[in-house]
């Protein structure tokens, strides 16, 4: 996939902007706080329908507009244009084509993977951030994902409703049935996808660091060793108790460890960055290996926490993905290490104004 125009209206503290961009690399530089942040959010919101930025998508509003509009043309197997509303007292409005669409479906259309200062908690975070990024490739790869979690989530809700009325346990077991089915559905398309992308992550680890004793482990989100059933019924207590079901795939995680210790305790900030940067690469690779679709991905801040030799084989592996990439940072420099036959577009942002440079 390739985004290949932006134009947005009143959105964070851009002015209205028009934009075309490279299908291989973009560059965009400018001094902190001008608004490189503000663009790589305006592409994630047409991905995602929400902000990387803040939970409350309103804040993106310039102050005192009403709304903010994104437009955008995506090239795939075939030519989109996707328009994105965010009304402030309102709902998020997309439409895909002539057609009013969910979020859902425009993360299908246009797959994204964000690399920025925060990604270091896919490593230090909880086990939200993990599950969000295992189920983010199942989402791309699996069709039937969506509606096996979506089923999932439902049932898992209406049996915490059930513990926390305390309705009988005979009642519970005809939540159990119907929730161990999903459950079993959502782990093997979760295991199955494990299993695909631990050797991709292996393969640009190589390339990327050194890192012996290194392990990544799916845990399901209860012991392998039995099967849910068995644990539902024997954990039912503790679960009327606190009125939370305490296993399942909504607990499920991805442990990343070195020689025993979490990752985040043991690896410099550099080392975590380039450890996170082989988790969200090999799923843009899986991706095109399963369905052929290309994932775009941003860098936010890309070579910030890392020397001269690790940029430039960052920057060389990046070249070999042949997908579209965004990357910001202080200094126009930061386009060094690209090979001069790559397409680039070099863009700088000055207080919220976002021009594009002419190539030397």
């Amino acid at each position: 996939m390739q985004l290949v125009r932006l134009k947005a209206n009143c959105f964070r503290n851009l002015a209205e902007l028009d934009l075309e961009f490279s299908p291989c690399f973009n560059f965009i530089y400018g001094p902190n706080g001008s608004g490189k942040s503000s663009l790589l959010e305006a592409i994630y919101f047409l991905s995602l329908g929400r902000s990387f930025r803040s939970n409350l998508a309103s804040r993106a509003i310039q102050y005192q507009a009403k709304s903010f509009n994104l437009f955008s043309v995506i090239l795939g197997q075939c030519s989109t244009t996707v328009g994105l509303e965010k009304i402030r007292q309102g709902k998020t409005k997309i439409k895909i084509g002539n057609n009013i669409n969910s979020v859902s479906e425009l993360a299908k259309l246009l797959p994204l993977q964000l690399i920025n200062p925060n990604s270091y908690h896919l490593l230090s975070g909880g086990p939200r951030a993990r599950r969000q990024f295992i189920d983010w490739g199942v989402f791309h790869v699996e069709p039937q994902f969506f509606q096996v979690w979506q089923r999932f989530q439902q049932i898992l809700k209406q049996r915490n409703a059930g513990l926390q009325q305390q309705i009988p346990r005979s009642q519970i077991k005809i939540w159990d049935t119907e929730l161990i089915e999903a459950a079993n559905e959502l782990t093997l398309m979760r295991d199955k996808y494990i299993q695909q992308l631990t050797p991709l992550i292996s393969e640009l680890l190589n390339k990327l660091l050194t890192l012996q004793g290194l392990n990544i482990d799916f845990y399901q989100g209860w012991d392998k060793k039995f099967s849910l059933s068995s644990i539902l019924a024997s954990s039912i207590d503790r679960d009327y108790k606190l009125a939370y079901t305490h296993f399942g795939p909504h607990r499920a995680d991805l442990l990343i460890k070195l020689n025993g210790n979490p990752v985040h305790e043991v690896l410099s900030r550099g080392e975590q960055k380039l450890l996170t940067c082989a988790l969200q690469l090999a799923q843009g690779i899986l991706l095109k290996k399963i369905t052929t679709k290309s994932c775009i991905y941003l860098f936010d801040d890309l070579f910030a926490e890392l020397d001269s030799s690790k940029q430039n084989i960052l920057m060389h592996l990046l070249q070999s993905l042949k997908s579209q990439v965004f990357i910001t940072g202080i200094e126009e420099t930061l386009i060094k290490g690209l090979e001069t036959s790559v397409l680039r577009k070099i863009f700088q942002v000055k207080q919220g104004k976002i021009t594009e440079k002419n190539l030397i």
